[in-house]
């Protein structure tokens, strides 16, 4: 009797695992089937992917050389060190492609200027200046070069910044440091120029720290470039909006240049979003060709194969580019709403089935996708 449920049991079991084993086989199949060819690259995509150096002509008129060259000796000049900073990223970009491996990244160190700064915790940042104006003047001594060097973007003809397509030319945020460090010692002297009631000078060194922070966000080509630049903005916002409440003659006496120095915003995301998007399809493809899936494990070749598609994850990186390049010249009020619209067919996305072609890539691809809108309705 034992025996008989026994085998009655093996029987039901056996004709279970092997439904088990073709429902496993089948979806193998399947997702070979839907990824047995990649998709020819994109024209643009190829155009965009490929990667050429500024002229040194171009060079000398772009402001970014000189953020380059920013904490140079004070016996260079800024915009030749740069230009030096830039040819050695350059040969790390060379290093990269031959070896497959970064140099490692140096931390660098700032002067220690938290006594002095306006912090989030500082409800009252002209007053905050004031009280600490002598240690203030010190910083504007040390930092004199770095001041004027700082205000020299301004007078360049154009700002854009030039990013090899590796993570080694992308994560060097020292360099938005340096600027950042600036501008917030010349919001610091604008303080001290107010509360020595020189109104006129005060104004036209905040309206030319302004024109510089709107030209970073313009020709930035990566989201921590602009978020650092419209954060060095809004700090200066914080010290206007505290000085009104201290100087009455600057809202009596200067309404229209107050209100143009609290409207200062990126007039077009187009640079921006298309310089990352060319960074972003040169750094997926130099990777692919540097660790291309035979060059892995076994494990990782399989998967690979059967649900990574290269030239498909590139495509759908320039579509999705091209996509927020359009979102962000929409007006304020449409564009919230596609950005809305988008970000629902995103998520519905993420539900089952996920489609079974370029899984992988998909993945990869709405991970960045995601950063991107966010960083649009803020903006």
């Amino acid at each position: 009797m034992l025996a008989r449920v026994l085998y009655k049991t093996w029987r039901v079991l056996r004709w279970l695992l092997l439904a088990l084993l073709l429902l496993v086989v089948g979806f193998i199949a399947l997702v070979w089937w839907e990824n047995r060819h990649d998709d020819p690259l994109l024209p643009e995509a190829v155009k965009a992917i490929r990667f050429e150096p500024p002229t040194s002509e171009a060079m000398r008129g772009n402001g970014y050389f000189i953020l380059l060259g920013l904490r140079a000796p004070p016996t260079e000049d800024a915009l030749d060190a740069g230009r030096r900073e830039f040819a050695i990223q350059l040969q790390d970009y060379a290093d990269y492609q031959r070896t497959g491996t970064f140099k490692p990244f140096v931390e660098e160190t700032f002067p220690d200027m938290t006594v002095v700064t306006c912090d989030e915790g500082v409800s009252d940042c002209y007053a905050h200046y004031l009280k600490n104006a002598q240690a203030i003047r010190l910083k504007l001594s040390e930092q004199a070069v770095l001041i004027e060097r700082y205000l020299s973007l301004r007078d360049k003809p154009t700002y854009k910044e030039v990013i090899t397509p590796s993570n080694n030319g992308y994560t060097q945020p020292y360099r938005y440091g340096d600027a950042a460090r600036a501008s917030a010692l010349i919001d610091m002297r604008v303080a001290l120029l107010l509360g020595e009631n020189r109104i006129d000078e005060a104004l036209t060194l905040l309206e030319t720290n302004a024109e510089i922070h709107q030209k970073m966000m313009e020709g930035a080509c990566s989201l921590v470039g602009a978020m650092v630049a419209l954060a060095m903005d809004m700090r200066q916002q914080r010290l206007l909006s505290s000085a009104l409440r201290h100087v009455p003659s600057l809202s009596a006496n200067h309404a229209k240049r107050l209100d143009a120095l609290l409207k200062i915003m990126p007039t077009s995301l187009t640079n921006e979003f298309e310089c990352e998007l060319e960074w972003m399809l040169g750094s997926f493809a130099l990777e692919a060709k540097i660790h291309p899936p035979e060059n892995e494990s076994w494990d990782t070749r399989i998967i690979a194969g059967l649900m990574y598609l290269p030239n498909a994850t590139l495509n759908t990186i320039y579509l999705h580019g091209k996509e927020n390049i359009r979102l962000s010249q929409l007006p304020p009020d449409r564009m919230e709403a596609e950005v809305a619209a988008k970000r629902d067919i995103d998520r519905k996305r993420l539900l089952l089935p996920w489609p079974l072609r370029n899984f992988i890539g998909n993945v990869l691809v709405d991970i960045t996708a995601s950063s991107r809108a966010s960083y649009l309705e803020r903006t």
